[in-house]
C-alpha cells in the first residue's frame, strides 16, 4: 500500500504541475502591473511544464493508481491575489516534494528528479515573496 501511495502522490504532482503551467500562463495574461513579474510568470509556466514532463518520465515505470481531484483554473485579474495564490500553491508543492524526498534513497534517479523540481519550486516561492516585499503589485 505504501508503494501505491507514493505513485499516487507523484501522479497528483504531475497533474498539479500541468495545472500550474496553465494557471501561470493565464496569470501572465491577466497581470497588469510590473512587466518583469509578467515575464517571470511566463518563465514559471514553462518550468512547471518541464516538471510535469520529468514526472511523466518517472511515472512511465509504474502502474497507475490515480485518484485525483482536479483544481479549478482561476481567472482573477487582481495582481496581488494572483501572486498570493501562486505563492500558496508553490508552498504546497514544496511541502509535497519535501515529503516525497524522504521516501526515496538519495542516490536514486527518482530522488534526484524530485530534488531538482523542489529547487525550482523554492525559487518560484522566493520570486513571489520578493515581489510582494517590493510593493510593486500595489502600483
Amino acid at each position: 500500500m505504501e508503494f501505491q501511495k507514493l505513485v499516487c502522490d507523484i501522479e497528483k504532482e504531475f497533474f498539479n504541475e500541468i495545472f500550474a503551467s496553465i494557471q501561470y500562463k493565464i496569470d501572465s495574461r491577466n497581470f497588469s502591473g510590473d512587466k518583469k513579474m509578467k515575464k517571470e510568470l511566463l518563465k514559471h509556466s514553462n518550468e512547471e511544464y518541464k516538471h510535469a514532463m520529468l514526472l511523466c518520465e518517472l511515472l512511465h515505470h509504474f502502474p497507475s493508481f490515480i485518484n485525483y481531484k482536479r483544481k479549478s483554473l482561476n481567472y482573477q485579474d487582481n495582481d496581488e491575489e494572483i501572486i498570493k495564490r501562486n505563492l500558496n500553491d508553490e508552498i504546497d508543492a514544496i511541502n509535497t516534494y519535501t515529503l516525497l524526498l524522504d521516501k526515496f534513497p538519495k542516490e536514486s534517479g527518482v530522488y534526484k528528479t524530485i530534488e531538482s523540481i523542489l529547487k525550482d519550486e523554492i525559487e518560484h516561492k522566493n520570486d513571489f515573496v520578493e515581489f510582494l516585499k517590493s510593493g510593486l503589485h500595489k502600483k
